[in-house]
């Protein structure tokens, strides 16, 4: 989305209580070498849970065993814990003694069985500390990587708030910078530089703002009242099926407002905006409701609507707003998401324009058959087209399609690199699938391709293996022929 130029090197330099009913408690203690657990429990002899229903519209009759029962299976049950992560003080032949409770109907173990059943104890004690040590050194990998991670970022972040925003102008065209881009721009500044990087060529201010969502509120009313007046009269036609006259004039009255529907073009689908507010990023779950980000989410999407009710709104808009808004306040993801959408990249899709959108397809296909030719052709032999699967990707810019901190870092390089970014990402997605969609159908592909939300991809490495992507030089020329398209607004 940006272009080339100018060097400054300078700027690279731096780079129970009692119980309350009165009865009196029972006390079951049981010895664990120094230590001693007490369990408090009530005297009662059984106890009703009526009330406790299932599905199945069952009760549950729970009865309070004999204490001496009970006290030997807590005991037993502390015994068997023990056995899979004995204290430093026990001996493996301590424990292994320790299960000898066998149900009364059985013969006592052979010396052959207490020997096999040692070993296997042994043998899933030691797989269980081994379990235990692996997560544990998982667990602290990962911490030194974000404590790594977070000093990057400190540092970048330092690099572009003292040296790179400042001198934005002068080395925003410098191929130097991409690399700051590629390195993931600091959560602090990345608001920031987003929006530098996409601009304000419409001087959108802050009073058309205000005064387009006025207007979107009174716009919505009005959508809402026609709406209400619709469904009133297919509840009129269904009672009043038999009475022509009543359905004369209810077929009218339907006439009107569907005229009255199309009279402001996509204007109308401000209505459906609503539709999708929970449905965003749903795991992060802070567009739910009336929060006060679901709120700014409806705001800015009703007031992109009204200011080009020539789009409308689509379907998955709401992510690319979305993602805006967590990185910026309201009225710059405004201005960002009219800057994004209304460029060459993204305005060919949400204008519908056929002939563009097939141009830009028909190119990823042959940065697709460069890079995974084999892939490419079963594709082909399948019928799999890039509207497919690519059309959303492009769309939504992967942000319905991955976790938040890579759908930023992808965004991050999309800043920068513009059509490049998509097209490589969409590379790195498909590479991380082909030997399993090289023996699926057209069927299998399809749901293969949409899990890819559900795995977990290290946002470093994908990254590098974007810039590994390969794009040949007279398609190089093409995609900056793109970034730079004049496409009518």
């Amino acid at each position: 989305m940006q272009n080339k130029t100018t060097n400054n090197n300078s700027i690279y330099s731096s780079q129970s209580k009692i119980n309350n009913s009165g009865k009196k408690p029972i006390n079951f203690s049981t010895e664990n070498q120094n230590k001693t657990k007490s369990f408090i429990l009530n005297t009662t002899n059984s106890t009703n849970f009526k009330d406790l229903s299932y599905n199945n519209n069952r009760s549950v009759n729970l009865a309070l065993p004999d204490s001496k029962e009970l006290e030997k299976s807590m005991l037993e049950l502390k015994s068997f814990i023990e056995i899979v992560a004995p204290s430093d003080s026990q001996t493996i032949e301590t424990v292994t003694n320790r299960l000898s409770f066998r149900p009364k109907n059985l013969p006592k173990k052979s010396k052959e069985e207490e020997e096999y059943h040692r070993k296997l104890v042994e043998e899933n004690r030691k797989l269980y500390l081994e379990s235990l040590h692996q997560k544990q050194l998982k667990e602290m990998e990962y911490r030194k990587r974000l404590e790594k991670k977070l000093i990057k970022q400190q540092e970048l972040s330092k690099i572009w708030v003292n040296k790179l925003i400042p001198n934005w102008l002068k080395i925003r065209k410098d191929k130097k910078i991409k690399e700051y881009f590629y390195m993931g721009l600091p959560p602090t500044v990345r608001g920031r530089i987003w929006m530098l990087c996409l601009g304000n060529r419409f001087s959108i201010t802050k009073e058309y703002y205000q005064i387009q969502v006025n207007n979107s509120k009174e716009i919505l009313k009005k959508y809402q009242k026609i709406k209400e007046k619709n469904n009133q009269k297919n509840k009129n036609n269904d009672k009043d099926k038999d009475k022509n006259n009543k359905i004369n004039e209810s077929d009218e009255e339907s006439n009107n407002i569907d005229k009255e529907l199309e009279s402001k073009d996509k204007e109308k689908t401000i209505i459906v905006i609503e539709l999708d507010i929970e449905r965003t990023f749903p795991y992060l779950g802070l567009f739910k409701g009336n929060s006060p980000m679901a709120e700014d989410l409806r705001e800015i999407l009703r007031v992109f609507v009204i200011s080009r009710p020539d789009i409308g709104y689509i379907q998955g808009l709401s992510f690319i707003a979305g993602i805006l808004l967590l990185n910026m306040d309201k009225f710059k993801a405004f201005i960002a998401l009219m800057n994004l959408i209304l460029n060459p990249i993204m305005l060919p899709f949400y204008k519908m324009n056929n002939e563009l959108i097939q141009q830009r397809l028909k190119l990823f296909k042959q940065v697709f058959y460069f890079n995974l030719p084999e892939l490419c052709e079963h594709f082909d032999e399948l019928g799999m087209l890039p509207e497919n699967y690519f059309l959303v990707w492009n769309m939504t810019l992967f942000t319905h399609d991955v976790n938040l901190e890579l759908a930023n870092r992808i965004w991050d390089v999309f800043m920068i690199e513009g059509v490049k970014a998509i097209y490589s990402a969409a590379i790195v997605f498909l590479s991380h699938f082909e030997v399993k969609l090289m023996n699926m159908d057209f069927v299998e592909i399809m749901s293969c391709i949409g899990s890819i939300n559900t795995i977990n991809f290290d946002d470093d490495m994908f990254i590098e293996a974007m810039k590994n992507v390969k794009i040949p030089d007279w398609i190089q020329v093409e995609i900056d022929k793109l970034n730079d398209e004049n496409v009518p607004i």
